[in-house]
This record gives C-alpha cells, structure tokens and sequence, in this order.
C-alpha cells in the first residue's frame, strides 16, 4: 500500500515544534509514502526562496533524506 502525502505532513519535519505522532507514522512508513508532483515542487520552491541560512540547509537536507525520487521501473 502507498500513502500520498500532501506538503503539510512533509512540512511536520522541519517545524521547531513537531507533533511527534505524525513524524514516527512518517518513519514507519517513509517507504511506502509517495507525493504528487506538485506537492514536490512546492515544497522545493518553499525551501529554495529561503535566504541561504541554516534552516535553508536544514529543510534542503531532510527534503534531500526524505523525499528521494525512485526509479518508475521498480513500480510497474
């Protein structure tokens, strides 16, 4: 089963306060969680219209840990 997620989920991970719930349901199931292409771009452009900061890097690398894009081949 997959799980399509909107930017908001995405977004929990990098809030200074997260809900903890939906970060370990996150983990559970980060391989089996997909994300439309828009969802993908927003969150992309969120991150890089961020002056070049800390909290720059730090979304840029859990968008980089946590949103992978995966080979189309392995799902047909």
């Amino acid at each position: 089963m997959k799980y399509l997620l909107d930017t908001n989920v995405f977004s929990e991970g990098v809030k200074s306060v997260p809900d903890n719930s939906v970060l370990k349901k996150f983990e559970k199931h980060q391989h089996e969680v997909v994300t439309a292409a828009p969802v993908w771009h927003e969150l992309q452009f969120g991150c890089y219209r961020l002056p070049r900061s800390k909290k720059r890097e730090i979304i840029a690398s859990f968008l980089k840990r946590y949103c992978q894009t995966h080979d189309t081949d392995s799902f047909l």
